[in-house]
């Protein structure tokens, strides 16, 4: 990981807050650090809040996802069709390209329909996904774009920073992250009238006009954050260097094929990530997976784990909580009279993305020194050879 560094700048932003004895949405430090990322990503409005999901959930309450509502999410991470129903919509799961991992843009042009308010785009491991293709395609359907950038700080696709394509992008601050506060986040976006509804339901007094939630960032929390997005560019760009570590491993490797990175984008390497097609050239897939754990490789195979207690490798809308349903009890908000279909869940409904899942071989380099980053490369190389390669 880049190396993370907290000395006298941060306690000093949290000492301005503390000797002001003040809290909440009001404080002078959390409009500060707001302004500040706002500028630093090239967008005209940002919201703090407590996490990145309450960004993501706050971004479709103000794209008017609600009952009987769809929106088009991802099907390798959950957190997008989570936050769909959290507004009591359904969440509706377009297919992958298999070699960037991200939103195929045909996919989600496939599952648009009638009921479609919003599409959820993650920028997967840290790479932007096809955001010019899909701002097209939902701009002739007329949807809200909201990109989960939790992975993406300082990613840009065709000179532009994730984040700013869509309407609304969201930002990660929990503690794996680039930039990181423990837990924490931001959503950003250039349309006047969506961020004054997400500021609207992101934080109430004693009693709301109308729903709204506690969603609002404490100051100690922007105190650190504003420490941290000073020195944010520097661990992004060590990350990018150390992906080049386990890059050079695998070069030369036909089975162990790694995210294409297309030429007109900046990947922010959040992870690495190679998908491994060992079975084409006589590889055998556990014998590789042994390898790598003898062998210090520091990576895990496949991605969305159903449970603890189930480590079935499989696509989001094969957990529980989306496919059987369980969110709230009673079958809603899937099952709600409001929505009255069938839901379009089953095997084989996004083929690009279960047949990726199981062959994901993924390690985090913002959560590893530098040092650790070599270790494990060096590791993987070590397991490649193992097979013969």
């Amino acid at each position: 990981m880049s190396t993370r560094i907290y000395n006298e700048l941060d306690l000093a932003y949290v000492k301005r807050v503390l000797d002001a004895g003040q809290d909440g949405r009001g404080e002078a430090i959390v409009e500060e650090l707001e302004e500040r990322f706002a500028a630093k990503v090239g967008a005209r409005y940002a919201i703090a809040v407590n996490a990145g999901m309450s960004g993501l959930h706050i971004a479709l309450a103000a794209a008017g996802v609600g009952p009987g509502v769809e929106a088009v999410v991802d099907p390798i991470v959950q957190f997008g069709g989570l936050a769909v129903m959290y507004n009591n919509g359904v969440p509706i799961f377009a297919d992958v390209d298999p070699a960037t991992h991200n939103m195929s843009p045909a996919s989600l042009e496939e599952r648009i329909c009638e009921r479609t308010k919003a599409v959820v785009v993650t920028h997967l491991w840290g790479l932007p996904a096809e955001m010019q293709d899909i701002r097209a395609i939902a701009d002739r359907h007329g949807l809200v774009v909201v990109e989960d950038c939790a992975h993406a700080l300082f990613a840009e696709h065709r000179g532009r920073k994730v984040g700013t394509w869509g309407h609304i992008g969201m930002f990660s601050f929990q503690a794996a992250k680039h930039l990181s506060t423990g837990q924490g986040g931001i959503v950003v976006t250039d349309d006047e009238a969506l961020a004054k509804e997400m500021r609207a339901v992101a934080a109430f007094g004693a009693a709301p006009d109308r729903l709204a939630w506690v969603f609002r960032m404490a100051g100690v929390v922007a105190a650190v954050a504003l420490a941290q997005l000073e020195r944010a560019e520097g661990y992004v760009a060590e990350d990018r260097e150390n992906a080049k570590l386990y890059q050079e491993a695998v070069a030369g490797c036909p089975w162990l094929v790694p995210q294409a990175e297309p030429p007109y984008s900046t990947h922010s390497h959040h992870c690495w990530a190679a998908a491994f097609y060992g079975e084409s050239y006589g590889v055998d897939y556990e014998a590789f997976k042994r390898a790598c754990r003898e062998e210090g490789a520091q990576v895990s195979f496949g991605y969305t784990q159903r449970s603890w207690k189930e480590a079935q490798i499989v696509a989001a809308y094969e957990f529980p909580v989306f496919a059987e349903p369980v969110a709230y009890g009673k079958g809603c908000p899937t099952r709600c009279p409001l929505y009255g279909r069938e839901l379009p869940y089953r095997k084989g409904y996004c083929p690009n993305a279960e047949a990726l899942i199981p062959r994901l071989c993924v390690t985090a380099l913002s959560t590893r020194r530098r040092d650790e980053v070599a270790s494990g490369a060096l590791g993987l190389l070590r397991a490649i050879k193992r097979m013969g390669w």
